[in-house]
């Protein structure tokens, strides 16, 4: 329940308890009216009437008035109008922790602050103009005799007693309660707290009165006003992209149908435009008969360990597929990751070389001296670099370049260590291999598109002069994103291969199969006569990928479509044609 029912609630209860109290102080009157009047006229018989010499008798409950006072619940106090006390029962006795000659004929406000959360210090005159407008409800700070301040809930009404005005007030000690609040205001604040800092909130409806709850975070994640926001089931699944609506609600109901705990990935749309990544984890809660009672989910902000994900696969991927040996150790300098370039250069595969020092690469080339300069200028710099001589697996002895950086933790301590490495051996002699990287594709070997287009030019001039025809077939392999998605960039790479190769043996020595964009390949033919090269080669790759590529260990069906462009029945400028054979590509 809220505090703000808990709050009704108890109002209506101390208003209950004021109307009983008057009830009985009315069939007090008809007594007290006959006796003597004393310094306090109705002390001497409230003593009499309400309670024996013992003000804390534990008395049973009798037919009398008197009887029902004694043993009330809640502390009761009447007053006259100036606030004098004359009679308090014996739970208000033990609350306040007074004697009842303690408290009967003195003040009131001796025992009460009259301080509220919301309106401060009141008087007693104040007090008892708010009952002259309808009766006092409200938490206020009471005082004991050892002079404690403790909370209290007061309800004081104003009864006719005689002649004169007497005030009734009900006092209820809400120390448990106010401690209880505290403590679950604390466990709220924590919980909050700790789902801001793991970036959950979290929902919880209750399936027999159909109302939700959200927290805090909740409204931050959905990005949502809390103070404008109303809590629904409709509010969550409506925060959702359109693509996830239905698998949301579905993952949600099928919850209380099946009884078994769900959890889906989804996306959140945010009012302000922002795209976030979410984990819904939905689980029902049974009540004490075993019966289906609340539904309660999680929503967990992904959006940047999905970033980090990415980030991780591209530097997977920088790591796996880089030309050079990368090594990662411990601050021991025991290996813990190595590349595939690692192993071909050094010839240790990766069961060999994980768990070991890099120790096992040492050449004799190097003395004490040279490892011990290296290793200086990686403590005060945190990196080096430099020519050393390593040892491959058969003991030959081979130059490198080798680059080595220091991780720190968070303090500072160093953590790993990252050696970057190459072989330099043909340094002076990769003029030849540098010329060729620079007209070949790396990955299938290729002509790139500088070395087709010079190709082209020089093919064209003689068929111009010869009066012959060049045809060229742009091809692509169709849904390549697709695939990179569903299975890996590696096994991406690997259809790039096999089509390249396809491609390959599927043209003749003296024409050219060339990889010029990522997807794409372009071929240039040689058309003499009726021959008609660029449909015998277009339906024998066709053929050739009816059949699915084998890909360690996976066969995966391929599917490329074709763009043909002449030269020069279709125009003699050969730098548009070439334009235009991508740009007039289907699709």
């Amino acid at each position: 329940m809220t505090e703000k029912g808990d709050k009704k609630k108890l109002h209506d209860y101390m208003a209950k308890r004021i109307n009983s109290v008057k009830t009985e102080a009315f069939e007090f009157s008809e007594v007290v009216k006959k006796k003597p009047r004393e310094r306090n006229p109705y002390e001497a018989e409230t003593r009499d009437f309400f309670v024996e010499d013992d003000p804390y008798a534990n008395k049973s409950p009798s037919k009398s008035s008197g009887g029902r006072l004694n043993v009330a619940p809640d502390g009761i106090v009447i007053m006259n109008s100036k606030g004098i006390v004359e009679y308090v029962n014996p739970m208000f006795l033990k609350i306040f922790g007074y004697k009842n000659d303690e408290a009967v004929g003195h003040s009131v406000a001796t025992m009460m602050t009259y301080k509220t959360q919301r309106s401060g210090e009141i008087d007693f005159y104040q007090l008892l103009s708010l009952v002259n407008a309808g009766g006092v409800y409200r938490d206020v700070h009471g005082i004991r005799k050892n002079g404690d301040c403790f909370p209290i809930h007061l309800s004081i009404g104003e009864m006719k007693l005689g002649n004169e005005n007497k005030y009734v007030g009900v006092a209820h000690d809400i120390s448990e309660r106010r401690a209880y609040e505290e403590e679950m205001n604390k466990i709220r604040d924590g919980m909050n707290k700790a789902q801001a800092l793991a970036h959950v909130g979290h929902w919880d409806l209750d399936l027999h009165s159909n109302a939700i709850t959200w927290s805090d975070e909740l409204f931050n994640i959905l990005g949502l006003d809390k103070a404008t926001t109303k809590p629904t089931l409709s509010a969550i699944v409506e925060s959702s992209a359109p693509e996830d609506k239905t698998p949301l609600l579905d993952a949600i109901k099928g919850v209380i149908h099946t009884r078994k705990s769900n959890c889906l990935e989804y996306k959140i749309i945010r009012p302000d435009l922002g795209k976030r990544m979410a984990n819904a984890f939905i689980e029902l809660f049974y009540d004490s008969h075993q019966v289906p009672a609340r539904v309660i989910g999680a929503v967990q902000d992904i959006t940047d360990l999905k970033e980090a994900e990415d980030k991780l696969t591209v530097a997977y991927k920088v790591f796996h597929d880089s030309v050079e040996g990368i090594m990662i150790t411990d601050q021991e300098t025991i290996m813990q990751y190595v590349n595939p370039a690692f192993t071909s250069i050094t010839g240790f595969c990766s069961e060999e070389a994980v768990g070991q020092k890099t120790g096992i690469l040492k050449s004799h080339y190097h003395d004490s001296e040279f490892y011990k300069g290296m290793w200086k200028e990686i403590v005060l710099n945190g990196k080096w670099q430099g020519e050393v001589w390593n040892r491959h697996k058969d003991g030959a002895a081979y130059p490198a370049w080798l680059s080595i950086t220091s991780v720190t933790g968070a303090r500072g301590e160093t953590k790993n260590y990252i050696g970057v490495f190459h072989n330099i051996t043909d340094i002076d002699k990769g003029s030849a291999q540098t010329k060729y990287n620079q007209y070949h594709d790396a990955l299938t070997g290729l002509p790139n598109m500088i070395l087709f287009r010079d190709r082209f030019e020089r093919a064209s001039s003689v068929a111009i002069r010869n009066k012959e025809e060049l045809s060229v077939v742009t091809f692509r392999i169709d849904d390549f994103d697709d695939i990179n998605n569903e299975h890996g960039f590696r096994t991406g790479d690997l259809v790039l291969k096999g089509v390249a190769e396809i491609a390959k043996e599927s043209v003749r020595k003296s024409e050219t199969a060339a990889r010029t964009g990522i997807c794409e390949f372009k071929l240039l033919l040689n058309e003499t006569g009726d021959h008609q090269g660029y449909k015998i080669v277009s339906d024998r790759i066709t053929e050739r990928l009816k059949t699915p590529l084998e890909l360690e260990g996976q066969s995966l069906a391929v599917n490329v479509s074709f763009a043909i462009s002449k030269f020069p029945s279709e125009g003699d400028d050969s730098v548009i044609m070439l334009k235009r054979a991508s740009e007039d590509f289907p699709g």
